[in-house]
């Protein structure tokens, strides 16, 4: 192995890092807010926003995740498991949001 080759995985190896702590950052307040502050004030237009927003930045650091993956490896099978996890997340989401705005 080239030391070129050893180098740009090891930066795509850090990428992947920093975009699942991207995604483990993004996670859970995105959970806390929803848990902790939602439910009793879903009908609030300014928190029907700002759950938009987390959603979207939820989506946003999948989809870096996904980047950072597909630079870091090429095994199919991991590439097509994190793929199907990421269109479940993103789905999920999407739900979400039309949801918010269809009932509120």
């Amino acid at each position: 192995m080239s030391a070129e080759l050893i180098s740009r995985l090891l930066l795509s190896s850090r990428k992947l890092g920093r975009r699942v702590s991207v995604v483990s950052r993004a996670d859970f307040p995105f959970a806390a807010f929803v848990a902790q502050v939602v439910a009793p004030t879903i009908s609030n237009p300014s928190c029907q926003e700002q759950l938009i927003d987390a959603a979207r930045e939820v989506s946003e650091a999948v989809d870096g995740c996904v980047e950072s993956s597909q630079l870091a490896t090429s095994d199919g099978s991991i590439l097509a498991a994190l793929g199907a996890a990421a269109t479940n997340v993103g789905q999920a989401l999407n739900d979400l949001i039309n949801h918010i705005k269809r009932v509120f």
